[in-house]
């Protein structure tokens, strides 16, 4: 490359514009060459823009692809000379060798330099507009290709909290296309009524089971407090069970979780012990 485009190898430096990088298809041995004006690591499941890359990672994964960072820019007109110069380098625009179709991709620039710049802007948002208010009335339905697409592109794609939080606040209320919805309605429509009423009956029964669970849970949790209490006002644990109507055995187990007491405290003792014990215990963890 000539001095004055300044290209520099990518060594995890973050005060650059873009890089210039290759991806080569091990299977075929063909490469592809592109240029993103973004970070290196923010962009690691990004294999190219070109028609051809795309339709062979659509088609076939990115299992055979490799990335390679050729080197990163300081500026986008660095940039999109490096790109050329690493074309011509690479011969990727010959079908034998690359992916390349055109040697200068100018994309959003062709845009951005239009002379009804603005105009053409104000099309493209109307029209993405209308396209996200028809999906939300559900008239207009993604194929299972273009989810494919969607999933592929997604793969090893990781979201930053902020973004996860811009997301989780896009889909609620309203917005979110489960809502006013019974989960009923929506497997009715997907997979037919035999399939949704057995979905149906499944989820019935593990929100029965799940229901019990709790309610066990919370009878027990409050079971244990409540011996806890009582033991630590002085109450024997054969009082505690006498009170609580429930067996010794189950006073002492519950008092060995709780209070942490060693599975053989209870064995030996006496009630002045015991007593001792317990005050020793409140004097500890400040419950008097």
């Amino acid at each position: 490359m000539e001095n004055e485009i300044r290209c520099e190898e990518w060594t995890g430096q973050k005060d650059y514009y873009g890089y210039i990088y290759l991806t080569l298809d091990q299977k075929y041995n063909r490469v592809y060459i592109g240029q993103k004006a973004e970070l290196v690591e923010k962009t690691t499941w990004y294999y190219g823009g070109g028609k051809i890359i795309r339709d062979k990672i659509n088609g076939r994964g990115t299992y055979f692809f490799k990335k390679i960072i050729l080197g990163v820019c300081f500026s986008k007109e660095d940039l999109a000379e490096c790109e050329i110069e690493c074309k011509l380098f690479f011969d990727a625009l010959n079908p034998l060798y690359g992916y390349n179709v055109i040697l200068e991709e100018r994309g959003w620039d062709v845009v951005n330099e239009h002379p009804n710049k603005e105009e053409i802007i104000k099309k493209i948002v109307k029209t993405r507009r209308e396209k996200d208010n028809y999906r939300k009335k559900g008239e207009i339905t993604m194929s299972e290709g273009s989810k494919k697409k969607i999933s592929i592109i997604n793969t090893g794609k990781k979201r930053t909290e902020e973004h996860k939080k811009k997301m989780s606040e896009k889909a609620q209320g309203k917005n979110n296309p489960m809502y006013g919805r019974p989960l009923y309605s929506v497997w009715l429509e997907k997979y037919g009524k035999e399939e949704a009423d057995k979905r149906e009956k499944q989820r019935k029964i593990k929100e029965k089971e799940t229901k019990s669970k709790n309610k066990k849970f919370i009878i027990l949790k409050l079971e244990s407090e409540k011996i806890k209490e009582l033991y630590l006002k002085g109450y024997t644990t054969k009082e505690i069970s006498e009170k609580l109507n429930i067996s010794k055995k189950k006073v002492y187990r519950r008092l060995k979780d709780d209070l942490k007491f060693p599975t053989n405290f209870f064995s030996g003792k006496g009630k002045k012990e015991i007593k001792e014990f317990i005050k020793h215990y409140k004097e500890t963890n400040n419950l008097e």
